[in-house]
This record gives structure tokens, C-alpha cells and sequence, in this order.
């Protein structure tokens, strides 16, 4: 999909003297409309030139992610990988995010989105490892109780 972007010169107003003068008025022009193909860019750019280019990702760790082979989870909130056939390790690391999302104030929404999403991921992974005789098919439950090791209840 390729979005239309409309740059926008401003052009400040001067005195005889050619200095900018201070009580002027901006006038502003509207030059064509150059079109950027979007999903091109991001599909063929690799990911650090994507990043580097993200006010948002460049302040920011790797996100979340499995191994190409699905074998290993980097959980991002807590800078930490574990293998998805590793319960006890999962384990560890829905504890390290759950007492991470709790430790963090209310107006610290994107960290403890990431705590979150990394929490709901171990839950998913420990799920799939464990059976469904527990809470981890229920992350909200399992964060809010901060009951954490549920493979005691199988």
C-alpha cells in the first residue's frame, strides 16, 4: 500500500534588511504530493535499518520473539531467553514478568504492556508444555493472583 505524504515548506517573512522579522507570519505551501510505497520499505529493509529510523523501536530493546525454529523464546521485558520445551525455565520467566508488570506504576503504560505481552506468551508456552489443568489458559487470573506456579495444581 503506498500513502501519500505532503511536505509542507515554511517560508518566514523578513524585514528590508533581509533579517527574519520577529512579528511575522508563517506562511506555509503545499508542494505535490510525493507517493512512498510503505509496505516495500518495510519488507525489504532489514530490521535494524527499520529501528534505527523508529522513535519508538530505537529506544528500545529487541522485542519478544521465538528462534527461527521455534525451539527458544526471547522474552524482551526481561532481557532473558528460555526454551519452549523448558517448564521450569518458562516458569522463571512468568515470575520475573509478572513481579515485573507489578512493580511498575501505573503511568508506565508501554513497559508494562511488554511485561504483559511477555507474561501472556509464558502462559501460552507453559499451556501448550503442561496441559490445560491449571490457570495459564487465564493470564489475567494468574497476574492479578500473582499465583505464579501453577504447575503444582496439575
Amino acid at each position: 500500500m503506498a500513502f501519500q505524504a505532503s511536505y509542507i515548506i515554511t517560508v518566514l517573512a523578513s524585514n528590508s534588511y533581509g533579517a527574519p522579522n520577529s512579528l511575522h507570519s508563517s506562511i506555509k505551501l503545499i508542494m505535490p504530493a510525493d507517493t512512498f510505497d510503505w509496505d516495500k520499505h518495510f519488507t525489504s529493509s532489514s530490521f535494524s535499518q527499520i529501528q534505527n529510523l523508529s522513535p519508538d523501536l530505537s529506544s528500545r530493546r529487541w522485542p519478544s520473539s521465538f528462534s527461527p525454529d521455534r525451539s527458544l523464546y526471547y522474552f524482551s521485558s526481561i532481557d532473558d531467553f528460555y526454551s519452549t520445551s523448558d517448564a521450569e525455565g518458562l516458569q522463571s520467566a512468568l515470575k520475573a514478568a509478572g513481579e515485573g508488570f507489578h512493580s511498575l506504576g501505573p503511568d508506565e503504560h508501554q513497559r508494562r504492556y511488554v511485561y504483559y505481552k511477555d507474561f501472556e506468551q509464558a502462559c501460552i508456552l507453559l499451556l501448550n508444555l503442561v496441559g490445560s489443568d491449571n490457570d495459564y489458559g487465564l493470564p489475567d487470573v494468574v497476574l492479578k493472583n500473582r499465583d505464579y506456579d501453577q504447575a503444582n495444581k496439575i
